[in-house]
């Protein structure tokens, strides 16, 4: 569901044209997983979904350009318009992955932005403080409401 098999294939004919390592991150543990995304200059997530998860907030937080399929909705729903997520579908995939493996600027450009998005956005005590008024705000309506 995420696009695994349309990556690998685009991947496999980018190879006959440019050199890179490219990692499946399947069944690995969650260290394995940090420490190859710590390495990696490009994180791909999925390109079907429509939204990205914890993963691309992690690889966004260590400053990599990501690549991922969000959807108009996703953005309709509030996800900021200066997210520098690189809006990425099967249609455009093999054109976004080149765009980045040739241009090593345009990769920490989008990066820096990454962490910038990261920081003001996936910050764990800014999220824990929104939940709390959340919490608080359902919890008084129940209270008006059976009152």
């Amino acid at each position: 569901c995420k696009g695994s098999d349309i990556i690998i294939a685009v991947i496999e004919e980018l190879k006959k044209s440019f050199e890179f390592d490219f990692i499946l991150l399947h069944n690995m543990d969650r260290k394995q997983v940090h420490e190859v995304m710590c390495k990696a200059d490009i994180y791909l997530d999925q390109i079907i979904v429509g939204s990205h998860g914890m993963a691309t907030a992690e690889a966004m937080a260590l400053g990599k350009p990501v690549m991922c399929y969000i959807m108009k909705e996703v953005f309709e729903g509030g996800l900021p318009a200066d997210c520098p997520i690189i809006n990425t579908n099967p249609d455009n995939l093999k054109e976004q992955l080149i765009r980045l493996i040739t241009n090593g600027q345009l990769r920490h450009d989008i990066g820096r932005q990454s962490r910038v998005f990261a920081e003001k956005h996936f910050d764990a005590d800014k999220i824990s403080a929104y939940l709390v008024n959340v919490y608080k705000e359902v919890l008084e309506s129940k209270k008006t409401a059976n009152a």
